[in-house]
């Protein structure tokens, strides 16, 4: 019976920050620009609040009531005060001020939409009081009223908890059909909302009581794992509901256990619950399931506990007779027949009585005529119970699947139909504001384009500055490196006749102006090909062969399939190998070599030049008055600048052999040119 209930908790560190932002914005109310958004901002806090402080709340609410002059305001802060006479245990206090809303509501005949929804809230508080009580007809009549108003008003967030209120209204009356429906047309409103979460999580365990109470067990056994997920993240209020219906669901099916487990968990998320009617329907719950376990002594320990809350409120006839049915429970567990007899045949208003409970009324005189050997009336009340199984638990049953697809089939088109309608005037309206922000947003984007242009351009620019003065450099750089080759050339040409009666310096004189010339070529090209380049090496290595004593072997590896006509960048292979002849070798070094290798496939031409060397250590010969340390660093800068022109880039890399293994000493330098590669700057 605990689902009956379903309001907000919360913690009191919670209440006290609440408080504090309430009191606080009490001394500037009428001070602010939008005053009637201010009982909207209190409606939120105080809900928050009002299940575990409702008198601290209301003295809060009553205090902010006297500095409001908008009567709206002052009716809709009236409507929660109400509220909080409700939890305070003050029923006929919270329906003497509910009935001073309505009347406010009901003479004025203006049609705003301020109105409307404290219409619509006062009529749906209105039919919570009564269902409360038990007085189900008239609770069904203002919530109807409010779930008028609260379409009309399009307010689907009050909309999604009046369907689930009814519902609950049909289920206390035991339609479940009508239940069921109006589940799941809460269901189709949460859908429209952002934050549905909690509507969801009290839809599911709506549903899940649903069908329990018609014995479809696996069916009621789905909603609850559904909302089980979202058990955590629930406040106290709504882990309450849940953890006393799922606690009856494992009593259904006799897990005493498990049931026992989660009517405990009710119990505890209520301790701070002011409201005595959850308490003293959670020590019920504990003591029936005590009951059942047949452990009188606790089981009197929790009743007496509920009988002390009970008393504490203006209790409704249900509560009394549940309680009073469990009392007579307790006696026939304890053979007290005439305790049971007094209880049982104790008198009440039995139309105002939910029907399980009287249900589980003939259950218990079943079981006292059977025990007092009275089998007349025995099968009498039998009859009653397999009645109620009958018409409640199984024609229901078989009749509820089909029509609830029906009907909520038909409700949820109206529904749909009734939103879109709804929702079109609103929609027009956000066209404006939609055509607004485009035009703004068309703006904005057009100057952070235009801005982000002008950057761009500027990066070019200045990229192109930078590329122009490198470019400039190397272009004075290879002039300055021309003006000696040639000149230098052109004298060795004119005395190279002198020495002919010397053949090995003619051949000498002849190698180096061989190397000349073709440095002197090589100069005014950015590239030459594989073979012109391969020439020019083996010239300078034969040189350098006649002129040094350190004899260092070259090993040349060049596959077949090797392109000849390959354009690579000029002195590429020239300069590791000078360089590595220069510095790479002590003069005591005796098995010095150099191995070049070049090989290529359908894309690219590999250039691997490796000596046993002293290892690559940049940087070393700075300051050598025989380096003059500008081939490297005329290659690196080359390479950098026809990368940029290419896709596909060219690689050139140098490498310690150390870097290998360390059992390794040399220079390794590694070239790879694609062949559609662009030598153009």
């Amino acid at each position: 019976m605990n689902y009956m209930l379903q309001q907000r908790g919360s913690t009191f560190f919670i209440c006290i920050l609440c408080l504090f932002i309430v009191s606080c914005h009490t001394k500037n109310s009428e001070k602010t620009a939008d005053k009637y958004a201010y009982a909207d901002s209190l409606t939120e806090h105080f809900k928050e609040l009002a299940l575990e402080h409702p008198d601290l709340v209301r003295q809060k609410l009553l205090k902010v009531r006297q500095v409001i002059k908008d009567s709206i305001n002052y009716y809709k802060v009236t409507q929660n005060i109400s509220y909080t006479c409700f939890f305070d245990n003050k029923i006929d206090s919270a329906l003497l001020l509910n009935n001073k809303v309505i009347h406010f509501c009901n003479k004025n005949l203006s049609d705003t939409t301020r109105l409307n929804k404290l219409e619509t809230e006062t009529y749906y508080n209105r039919g919570l009081y009564l269902s409360i009580i038990s007085n189900f007809d008239s609770a069904q009549y203002y919530l109807n009223k409010a779930y008028i108003k609260a379409v009309k008003t399009k307010d689907y967030n009050t909309l999604v908890n009046i369907c689930i209120r009814i519902a609950y209204n049909y289920i206390s009356q035991g339609n479940y059909t009508s239940s069921a429906v109006y589940y799941k047309r809460a269901q189709e409103t949460a859908n429209i909302l952002s934050d549905n979460s909690e509507a969801y999580f009290l839809i599911q365990t709506g549903l899940a009581k649903v069908y329990l109470s018609l014995n479809n067990y696996n069916q009621s056994n789905i909603y609850f794992n559904f909302a089980e997920k979202r058990y955590k993240e629930m406040p106290p209020s709504r882990q309450f509901i849940f953890a006393s219906l799922r606690a009856s669901y494992y009593e259904a099916i006799k897990n005493y256990k498990d049931a026992q487990r989660w009517y405990k968990e009710a119990n505890v998320k209520t301790q701070n619950f002011k409201f005595s009617i959850y308490r003293g329907i959670t020590e019920c719950n504990v003591g029936s399931i005590y009951l059942l376990l047949n452990q009188s002594d606790s089981a009197k320990y929790h009743l007496d506990k509920a009988n002390l809350f009970f008393s504490k409120s203006n209790q409704n006839i249900n509560y009394s007779f549940y309680l009073n049915g469990l009392y007579a429970e307790l006696a026939l567990l304890k053979n007290d027949l005439r305790n049971a007899h007094k209880l049982l045949n104790k008198k009440y208003d039995l139309s105002k009585i939910a029907l399980q409970y009287i249900h589980l009324y003939n259950k218990r005189l079943e079981l006292y005529y059977e025990k007092k050997c009275d089998f007349h009336n025995a099968y009498y009340y039998r009859t009653k119970v397999d009645n109620y199984n009958d018409s409640v638990r199984r024609t229901t049953l078989s009749s509820a699947i089909s029509e609830l697809t029906t009907r909520y089939s038909q409700d949820t088109s109206k529904l749909k139909h009734n939103i879109i309608l709804s929702e079109n005037k609103a929609d027009l309206q956000k066209m404006r504001l939609i055509s607004i922000l485009s035009l703004s947003l068309l703006i904005t984007g057009a100057i952070i384009i235009g801005i982000a242009i002008h950057l761009n351009r500027k990066k070019r620019e200045s990229r192109f500055a930078k590329q122009f003065s490198t470019i400039a450099k190397l272009r004075m750089e290879n002039i300055r490196n021309r003006i000696s080759p040639h000149v230098l050339f052109n004298m060795l040409n004119a005395v190279m006749p002198t020495f002919k009666q010397d053949d090995n310096l003619v051949h000498l004189f002849r190698l180096l102006a061989q190397s000349l010339r073709s440095n002197l070529i090589a100069s005014e090209k950015m590239a030459v090909s594989l073979e012109e380049e391969i020439e020019f090496v083996k010239n300078y290595i034969e040189f350098r062969k006649n002129i040094n004593s350190r004899k260092v072997d070259i090993n040349w590896n060049i596959s077949q399939n090797v392109p000849f006509d390959t354009l690579i960048p000029s002195m590429i292979i020239q300069i590791p190998i000078e360089n590595s002849i220069k510095y790479a070798f002590r003069e005591e070094m005796k098995d010095a070599h150099i191995n070049i290798d070049i090989s290529a496939d359908n894309s690219f031409l590999y250039i691997t030049i490796i000596d046993n060397g002293s290892g690559y250590n940049p940087g070393a010969h700075i300051g050598d008055k025989n380096s003059t340390g500008t081939g490297l660093k005329v290659i690196f800068q080359t390479i950098e600048l026809l990368n940029q022109k290419n896709q596909e880039k060219m690689f050139f890399n140098i490498e310690d052999m150390k870097n290998f293994s360390p059992d390794l000493h040399g220079t390794r330098v590694t070239v790879i040119i694609p062949y559609k590669y662009n030598f153009e700057l």
